[in-house]
């Protein structure tokens, strides 16, 4: 959609032109990621762990990504204590009218299906 079509649209027609630009973005990460699939199985068949193709490294990556409970964690002597900010206190006083140091406000449009509700 051209930016003159964008501003002379109806809210159906940028809604209905949202989701197809949704439904591409899905369809191209799904391509991606058989994409990097097939590029990490090159990598493990060459046993290499990165490579340089043109003027681009691929490389594969692993990350460790950790999820105990706090319990199993706390049998392995692995936890701390951290101090962190308390949002929903900042938000509260936000609200109230306090100011609050390095504070900035984000609007998006969020588009999600309406959730049908069943009757029984």
């Amino acid at each position: 959609m051209e930016a003159e079509q964008i501003q002379e649209a109806t809210l159906d027609q940028l809604l209905d032109a949202r989701l197809k630009a949704d439904q591409q973005i899905e369809d191209l990460q799904a391509s991606i990621s058989v994409i990097n699939t097939e590029m990490i199985a090159r990598l493990d068949a060459d046993k290499e762990k990165a490579k340089v193709v043109g003027s681009h490294t691929v490389s594969k990556v692993t990350r460790l990504n950790f999820k105990p409970t706090i319990d199993q964690a706390r049998e392995l002597a692995a936890t701390k204590t951290v101090e962190q900010i308390d949002t929903q206190a900042l938000k509260r006083l936000h609200e109230s009218g306090v100011e609050i140091p390095n504070t900035s406000i984000t609007v998006f449009c969020m588009v999600r299906p309406v959730e049908q509700k069943t009757t029984e």
